[in-house]
């Protein structure tokens, strides 16, 4: 995992706390704030070094194996009852940030772990205190650390390696940590080779079962078998120089598993398993609540009604102004107005229905259905969250619903109605009512000045005829027939966008 991920899946933990941490059992989402809480600090620390602990109970040799991996007596080793009761620190390059960070105050620096290890990077190699020490602050500093190291090498025994307080209180959690974890059977010269063989294998089956699937090595202090093979394993975890990340991935990971079995237990489902219910019920509910079908209504017939007046015939457009926007009815001939502030939903008083800011009046069975739908779609979408939770969401989808639905023309109000669309046809057409209306024009009154020539003395020549029509006729029929026949057609054109209008705002 790189650095980019370990912050996208610790940011995902992070949230999950913040949403179910009350919901979920309190050890658990503690333990999952530490690991973010680790996360930060580790990488805050020195990134190029390797941190590598050497964990195990009283008696296992511990610090005869840290002595015998740095080839020197850094670990002071018991001869009575051997036990290790301060954590002691070992490290081949200047680190106080990871030192100040672990809270190791004996410190031994050794230049030469370079040669004797064979590394090309910072190591810090901790002999932790005993896990089963009698002493308990030995052994919260143990579990603390054990879980602050980027590796963990668990040294282990002939006599208690299936001992319940390594496997029920560590093992038990490290499914995920196979990548830094190293298992060590160590005072392997005390048993024969037939014994040490039975005794690897089962282990190697309790590890199974716990699902850790890593490395085990036979090692002597004594006789130095297997030490070299566990200096090489520690050497390749510094030089790939990712076991901090593969670490930090491995506790998220762990601590998702938890929350998540946390969830289960308090009645969660699994998401991924979840039905996921459909939008589309409630949305089409709150549309009919808010009275979006009025709305799309209204914006159709506003745009027939304002190409009728923009299209019609001249003389007779007044019959068109005179009739009202069916959008300002619903004050929403402006699609750029705002909602004033403070206006909502109100009950009228006769409870038939609801009259909004948009001058829709919607009827309460619609507003009921509206409610439903949403506390329907909240139980549904609930139903693999913890009970407890899971209640709460419902109760306040509850509480707000109605809030919601009465509020629901004012999203109306921010909706595109078109109101201020002037397709081009509308001009051409209106431009073509005004030429056909001046050309009839011009015959009548080219008609009424023949007329009045005889009374009036005058001299005017006679038109042109085509036929039994006189040109002045055929002006006056054609530009008013013209007109009227360009009103129609523009009519059924109108009416086409008229729907077109309605399915876009609905």
């Amino acid at each position: 995992m790189n650095d980019m991920s370990l912050n996208e899946a610790v940011g995902g933990l992070h949230s999950a706390i913040e949403l179910g941490g009350s919901y979920l059992d309190r050890d658990v989402v503690e333990r999952a704030r530490e690991v973010v809480q680790r996360s930060h600090h580790r990488r805050a620390a020195e990134e190029n070094v390797t941190v590598v602990a050497l964990a195990g109970a009283t008696g296992t040799g511990k610090s005869s194996l840290l002595n015998a991996l740095v080839g020197q007596d850094v670990a002071r080793v018991a001869a009575t009852r051997p036990t290790t009761a301060v954590a002691q620190a070992i490290y081949n390059r200047p680190c106080p940030m990871t030192l100040d960070w672990l809270g190791i105050s004996a410190r031994h620096h050794m230049p030469d772990l370079d040669q004797r290890l064979g590394l090309t990077g910072g190591l810090v190699l901790v002999d932790l205190p005993d896990i089963d020490s009698t002493e308990i602050d030995n052994r919260v500093i143990a579990e603390r650390l054990s879980a602050m190291v980027d590796v963990v090498v668990w040294v282990l025994d002939p006599q208690k390696y299936a001992d319940a307080v390594v496997h029920e209180d560590y093992f038990a959690r490290l499914g995920e940590h196979a990548d830094v974890t190293v298992t060590v059977l160590n005072q392997a010269d005390r048993l024969s080779e037939t014994q040490l063989a039975g005794v690897l294998e089962h282990l190697a089956e309790l590890l199974d079962g716990a699902g850790i699937h890593t490395q085990t090595l036979a090692t002597s202090a004594t006789t130095g078998r297997g030490v070299d093979q566990l200096r090489a394993i520690i050497a390749q975890k510094v030089t790939q120089r990712n076991a901090m990340l593969d670490k930090l991935a491995a506790d998220v990971r762990t601590s998702a598993r938890e929350l998540a079995g946390s969830a289960q237990y308090y009645g969660g489902k699994d998401p991924n398993r979840a039905n996921q219910p459909s939008f589309e019920t409630v949305a089409r509910q709150l549309a009919l609540a808010g009275g979006a079908s009025v709305v799309a209504r209204a914006a159709g017939e506003s745009y027939s009604h304002r190409a009728r007046k923009a299209t019609g015939w001249p003389l007779t457009r007044w019959i068109q102004r005179a009739k009202v926007d069916p959008l300002k009815r619903l004050r929403l001939a402006d699609a750029r107005e705002e909602p004033r502030k403070g206006q909502s939903a109100e009950l009228v008083p006769d409870g038939s229905g609801v009259t909004t800011v948009t001058g829709v009046v919607v009827n309460e069975s619609a507003l009921t259905q509206a409610r439903v739908a949403v506390r329907n779609y909240a139980e549904e979408s609930t139903a693999h969250m913890p009970r407890a939770w899971a209640r709460e969401v419902r109760q306040e989808t509850a509480r707000h619903a109605d809030d919601v639905v009465k509020n629901l023309d004012v999203v109306i109000t921010r909706t595109p109605v078109e109101a201020d669309r002037v397709p081009f046809w509308w001009r051409l057409v209106g431009f073509l009512q005004w030429v056909f209306f001046g050309v009839a024009l011009v015959g009548a009154g080219w008609i009424a000045a023949l007329a009045l020539a005889d009374p009036l003395t005058l001299k005017l020549p006679e038109p042109a005829y085509y036929g039994i029509f006189s040109l002045p006729l055929i002006m006056l029929i054609g530009g008013v027939g013209a007109g009227w026949v360009l009103a129609i057609l523009a009519r059924f054109a109108a009416n086409r966008g008229a729907v077109r209008t309605q399915e876009r705002v609905g």
